[in-house]
C-alpha cells in the first residue's frame, strides 16, 4: 500500500495533466458529498395542504381517514382532482406514495390494470421543464409507490404534483407522501469514487506508467467492453421481445427481497394475474443485483441497463481468462474475447429478444469449456485436482441459475463430448474428476432450489419441439445480421423476424479451419498439436450444434421419444437456442488456428487475426445500425402494475 501511495504522490507531483484530472475528480466528489450531508427532503400532503381546483368532489371521512372523493356515472376526460403547493426537490431519489381507494364502475375485457386516476409529477428550473412518468392509481390497491429520480445537478424549486381523475367510478385520495432515499446518494457517491479510482489506474497504466507489460491487453479489453456496453449507456432501453417481462421480474423480485417474502417460484402478478412459473426457467440469483439497485432508489431503466453492462464486461473478462489458459497466448485470447462478447447471437439476444437469462448463461459457457478442457488435457494416469475442474463447476452452477433449460442443453453436449472422447473418458482419474464435477454442481444447484432462487420442477415437462422455429442455412450463415427480414414461415409472433445468423466472423472462422485442415492434410501432417486437436473437436461440435439449430433435423419426427428426453433436447427453447453453443465452439476453433503457420501465406501476409477483427468490427457496426432502424427505444416505468397484462 505504501508503494502505491508513493507512485500516486510522484505522479501527482510530476504530471500536470494527472494533477488537473485529480482536481476535477475531487471537486465532483466534494459536491456530491455536500449533497449527501444535507438534511433529508421529505414531504407529506394530506387534507390540510391538498388543493381542489376543479371542484369535482367533496371531502369525506371514513375508516381510512379524511380524503377528497370524486365520483361519476359517466365517462369523463382527464380532470385535475387535487394538486399540491410548489415545493423544492434536490438531486436524488425519492419514493412517492399515494394512499387512496378507487372503484371503476365499468370494466373492459382487459380489466386488471385499470383505475380512475393518475398522479402526475412535473417541475421546471430556469425555463427547463421536467416531466416524470404518471402513476396509475389502480383498482384493488390501497396505495401505490413509485421511484422519482431528480438527476439534474441543481435543485428544482418549483416542483408540483397533480392528481387527475378520469373514467367512470369513484376515487378518494387521502394523502401523497414523498420520502427521500438516503442510501441512493451514498451508493452514487461510492460508485463515482470507485469509477474515479479505476479511471486513474487506467490512465496511469496506459499513458503514464513505465514498464507495464500488459498495456495491449488492457487497452483491447477496455475497447471490447466499451463496444459491448455502448448501446446501454443511456436512459432508454431497446424494446426487445421480453424486455417488459424482465422489467416485471426485477420489480417483483425487489418486492420479495425487501418485503420479507420467500422467493416464490410463481410470479402471481404475471400473465393476467394467472401466474407464471418463472423460476422453473430462469433463476433469480443474478437478478438480485438489478432488484437491489431498483430497491435502493435507482430507476428500473438504469437497473436494467446496468445489469446488461455488468454481464457484458464479465463475459469479456471470463472469455479472455478461459481462452488464455487454453491457448497460453495473449493474441488468441483477446480475439476469442472480442468474437464472443460481440457475437451476433449474443447481441441479438440482448437487443432484439431481451433474453437476459440466456445472455447471462452465455457468460458461463467458456468456464464450462475450460473446465472440461483441463480435465481431458491432463496427462494419462495423473491425478486431477479440484483446481482443474472448478471452472466447470462454477460454469454449470452459473448456467443453472441463469436459465434452467440451457443447463440441460449444456449437460447433453457434455455427455456427447464424453462419448466422442470415450478412450480418455474411461480412464479412472478422469472418471473421478467428472463424478466430482457432477456431484459439486448438483449439490450447489440443489441449494439454489431449496432457497427458492431456482426451481427445476417443470423444466422437464412433456412437450414436442417447435421444429418450424429452426433456421435455414441461408439464415445461419447470412453475413448480414438483420431483424427486418421476412421469416421463412409464419409464427404469429415477433420471433419469426429475429435474425438467426451466427455472424460473418464466426462463419469466416469455420471456413478458415477447413482451409487449415486441407493444407495440413495436403502436406502430409497430422493434428498432433494440442491446440489444433482441441480446435478440431470444437469445429465438429460447432457443425453439430448448427445442425441441431436448423430445420433439417426434422424435430417433428422425434415425438416417439420419451417426453422428458424430448424436453431436454428441446430445452423448452426454439431450436435456434443451440446457436450460442455453435458460436462458442466456432470461436474457440478459430482462435486455436488463427496464428498457425499454415494460414500465414493465404492472404498475402495479412494476419488472419487482423482480418477477423476487421470483419467483427463491420459486423458489430451493422448489427447496431440495424437495431437503431428496426427497434424502438423506451423508458421503463417503475410502476409494477404497468406490466400485469403481459403474456409470456
Amino acid at each position: 500500500m505504501s508503494a502505491v501511495w508513493g507512485i500516486f504522490r510522484k505522479t501527482l507531483k510530476d504530471n500536470i495533466v494527472f494533477r488537473i484530472i485529480f482536481m476535477i475528480e475531487c471537486f465532483v466528489l466534494f459536491t456530491m458529498m455536500i449533497n449527501c450531508l444535507r438534511a433529508r427532503c421529505d414531504y407529506s400532503f394530506a387534507s390540510d395542504n391538498l388543493y381542489t381546483p376543479s371542484g369535482l368532489g367533496d371531502w369525506v371521512t371514513d375508516e381510512n381517514g379524511t380524503g377528497y372523493q370524486a365520483a361519476s356515472s359517466e365517462a369523463l376526460g382527464d380532470n385535475i382532482l387535487v394538486n399540491t403547493d410548489f415545493f423544492v426537490l434536490y438531486p436524488g431519489s425519492y419514493c412517492v406514495k399515494v394512499v387512496y381507494t378507487s372503484q371503476v364502475s365499468y370494466l373492459e375485457e382487459s380489466n386488471f390494470a385499470v383505475g380512475t386516476g393518475y398522479l402526475n409529477l412535473n417541475g421546471s428550473h430556469e425555463g427547463i421543464y421536467y416531466r416524470f412518468d404518471s402513476m396509475l392509481l389502480r383498482d384493488g390497491l390501497n396505495s401505490v409507490e413509485q421511484t422519482l429520480q431528480v438527476t439534474s445537478p441543481w435543485k428544482i424549486s418549483d416542483f408540483q404534483m397533480t392528481l387527475s381523475y378520469s373514467g367512470q367510478g369513484s376515487l378518494t385520495v387521502y394523502s401523497i407522501e414523498i420520502t427521500e432515499n438516503v442510501l441512493y446518494k451514498c451508493l452514487i457517491l461510492a460508485g463515482v469514487f470507485l469509477f474515479f479510482i479505476l479511471l486513474d489506474i487506467f490512465i496511469y497504466l496506459m499513458f503514464m506508467g513505465s514498464g507495464y507489460p500488459y498495456i495491449k491487453e488492457l487497452g483491447v479489453l477496455t475497447l471490447i467492453c466499451t463496444a459491448a456496453c455502448l448501446p446501454f449507456l443511456t436512459d432508454w432501453i431497446f424494446a426487445g421481445e421480453d424486455s417488459t417481462f424482465w422489467a416485471a421480474q426485477i420489480r417483483l423480485l425487489a418486492e420479495e427481497l425487501f418485503g420479507g417474502n420467500d422467493f416464490s417460484s410463481v410470479r402471481s402478478m404475471l400473465t393476467d394475474s394467472n401466474g407464471y412459473t418463472a423460476a422453473s426457467t430462469y433463476g433469480s440469483l443474478f437478478m438480485l443485483l438489478p432488484a437491489l439497485l431498483f430497491r435502493c432508489g435507482f430507476s428500473l431503466t438504469f437497473a436494467y441497463n446496468f445489469y446488461i453492462c455488468i454481464v457484458s464486461v464479465a463475459t469479456c473478462l471470463v472469455t479472455y481468462y478461459c481462452a488464455f489458459l487454453i491457448f497460453e497466448k495473449s493474441n488468441p485470447a483477446l480475439l476469442a474475447s472480442a468474437l464472443y462478447t460481440l457475437s451476433a447471437p449474443r447481441l441479438t439476444s440482448i437487443l432484439s429478444l431481451a433474453s437476459l437469462g440466456e445472455m447471462t448463461a452465455m457468460t458461463f459457457f467458456p468456464l464450462v469449456l475450460l473446465g472440461f478442457y483441463q480435465i481431458y488435457s491432463a496427462p494419462r494416469g495423473e491425478k486431477i485436482f479440484f483446481v482443474r475442474y472448478v471452472p466447470a463447476v462454477i460454469g454449470l452452477i452459473g448456467v443453472f441459475n441463469s436459465c434452467v433449460p440451457i443447463f440441460w442443453m449444456t449437460c447433453l453436449l457434455i455427455l456427447i463430448c464424453c462419448v466422442i472422447m470415450i478412450k480418455k473418458t474411461v480412464q479412472l482419474p478422469r472418471i473421478a474428476a467428472l463424478a466430482k464435477t457432477a456431484a459439486c454442481t448438483g449439490l450447489f444447484n440443489l441449494l439454489s432450489v431449496i432457497l427458492g432462487l431456482t426451481s427445476a420442477g417443470k423444466s422437464l415437462s412433456e412437450g414436442s419441439i417447435a421444429w418450424e422455429d429452426g433456421a435455414y442455412l441461408l439464415q445461419i450463415f447470412n453475413a448480414v445480421v438483420s431483424n427486418d427480414q421476412p421469416g421463412y414461415y409464419e409464427t404469429g409472433d415477433a420471433a419469426g423476424a429475429v435474425s438467426k445468423s451466427i455472424g460473418f466472423s464466426v462463419t469466416f472462422g469455420l471456413i478458415l479451419f477447413l482451409v487449415y485442415l486441407i493444407k495440413k492434410r495436403w502436406k502430409g501432417g497430422s493434428l498432433t498439436q494440442k491446440s489444433a486437436g482441441f480446435a478440431s473437436l470444437c469445429w465438429g461440435m460447432a457443425l453439430f450444434t448448427i445442425v441441431l439449430s436448423s430445420v433439417y433435423l426434422f424435430y417433428d419426427y422425434l415425438d416417439f421419444l420419451p417426453g422428458q428426453f424430448l424436453s431436454v433436447l428441446s430445452g423448452r427453447l426454439a431450436p435456434s437456442g443451440w446457436l450460442p453453443f455453435a458460436v462458442l465452439f466456432g470461436i474457440f476453433c478459430t482462435c486455436g488456428i488463427a496464428d498457425s503457420t499454415e494460414l500465414k501465406d493465404i492472404f498475402q501476409g495479412v494476419p488472419v487475426i487482423l482480418l477477423l477483427c476487421m470483419t467483427l468490427t463491420l459486423n458489430t457496426g451493422q448489427i447496431y445500425s440495424d437495431q437503431m432502424q428496426t427497434s424502438s427505444m423506451e423508458r421503463l416505468s417503475d410502476n409494477l402494475y404497468e406490466y400485469i397484462n403481459l403474456q409470456q
